[in-house]
């Protein structure tokens, strides 16, 4: 098991710049990144484009090479990036991870970041994948000029710290319109990320979900010993609990947190019919066996705006990208994979934690405005879909 290094003598970056060149400018050349404009692809919108391989694992990560069966594919922006250091103390296997970059300032933040945690985590250096998704227009070549002032004594143990500068770095005028008006392309993200796994399967989250430790194990002993079910996704049961608190180790510590009022069922109090069909009541009570997982139960009154966590083959639906920003992104594939004829199965001693307690649902005005246009882009998905697979309407409304 690969473990967090803090401090060591080797990850420390010392403070002296020579030749006015910034100790950020020397951190962003540590790792190999590969980024060639002319070898990046173009979605379907012609809105965003795709870096591919803008670093790859040092590890070969095919099943053949000790990698498995299981891949984790998760996404997020600069400002969410220091989740990646408690996830690879927890998933010990692929990692596959889309970032959004919406300018030049971002993109050269972004390679700082990922410089150092790689320099300080031989388990992200070794395993972990990253792509890159920005907007068709923006030239990320520009050259960022970084402030003396910023400092220069950035160190494994103070990634987070580095993370913040980062960010302020990133406020620039050009960037604080990109920030507030740019829509988040999380769909585009999930779909480059579930891309860049060479596993069969690929568990799919959000990256400040925190899996179970041992989890990759779990699965990929599962998967050794379970036929194969082509019609069949896994779910992860997901709880919340502090940003602070540590990932409980097993179900019986989960279920004592639950107890304590300390964790409770992701999204509960903010939408509860986010997880509902999971029925995590039901998934509490199962007496525990100790001797692997198992599928214990399937999702039997699917509703929509359903939105489990769950570890599926690359043969359910794509995430659909015409839903860009909030609201009707993640609920409108899991609404395909049912009308697919795809069976939601809970996998019983298996869990996730996401990190932060949500109690109210709306996150800001332009978030409420956001999902407004994406319900109305449902009515056509929902219109697209009953073409798709013969429904009548009865059932398309299900």
């Amino acid at each position: 098991n690969h473990r967090w290094r803090y401090g060591q003598s080797g990850d420390v970056l010392l403070g002296a710049t020579e030749d006015r060149v910034h100790i950020l400018d020397v951190l962003a050349s540590r790792a190999p990144f590969k980024f060639d404009v002319d070898k990046q692809s173009l979605d379907a919108s012609r809105k965003y484009k795709i870096a591919r391989r803008f670093l790859s694992p040092q590890a070969k990560l095919g099943p053949q090479d000790g990698g498995g069966d299981v891949c984790l594919a998760t996404q997020g922006s600069l400002d969410r990036l220091s989740w990646l250091v408690d996830l690879v103390q927890l998933w010990n296997g692929p990692v596959s991870l889309a970032v959004f970059v919406a300018n030049s300032a971002q993109f050269q933040a972004v390679k700082v970041y990922l410089s150092l945690i790689r320099s300080c985590s031989e388990a992200i250096k070794a395993n972990m994948r990253v792509d890159l998704v920005y907007p068709a227009d923006e030239n990320l070549t520009r050259k960022t000029v970084w402030s003396d002032e910023l400092g220069s004594d950035f160190s494994c143990g103070t990634h987070a710290v580095l993370l913040k500068v980062l960010q302020n770095v990133g406020k620039t005028k050009v960037v604080k319109g990109s920030a507030k008006q740019m829509l988040y392309p999380q769909n585009h993200l999930r779909n480059v990320a579930r891309d860049g796994c060479a596993q069969k399967y690929f568990f799919l989250t959000d990256i400040d979900i925190m899996p179970k430790p041992g989890l990759w194990e779990e699965l990929s002993d599962f998967f050794g010993r379970t036929l194969p079910c082509t019609k069949c996704v896994f779910v992860v049961p997901t709880y919340e609990m502090s940003e602070t608190a540590a990932v409980p180790r097993t179900k019986r510590e989960l279920l004592h947190l639950v107890r304590r009022k300390e964790a409770r069922p992701f999204h509960q109090k903010s939408f509860i019919h986010n997880q509902y069909a999971t029925n995590h009541g039901m998934w509490e009570g199962l007496k525990q066996r100790g001797d692997g997982l198992r599928a214990a139960y399937s999702v039997k009154r699917y509703e929509f705006f359903y939105e489990p966590f769950y570890v599926a083959a690359k043969v359910v639906p794509r995430y659909d990208e015409r839903f860009v920003g909030y609201g009707f992104t993640r609920n409108t594939q899991v609404y395909e994979t049912h009308l697919a004829g795809f069976e939601f199965w809970v996998l019983d001693e298996a869990f996730a934690v996401h990190r932060g307690m949500r109690n109210k649902l709306s996150m800001g005005v332009w978030k409420d405005r956001q999902n407004d246009l994406n319900r109305k882009r449902f009515v056509v998905f929902q219109r697209d879909m009953k073409r798709k697979y013969r429904l009548t309407t009865k059932k398309a409304a299900a």
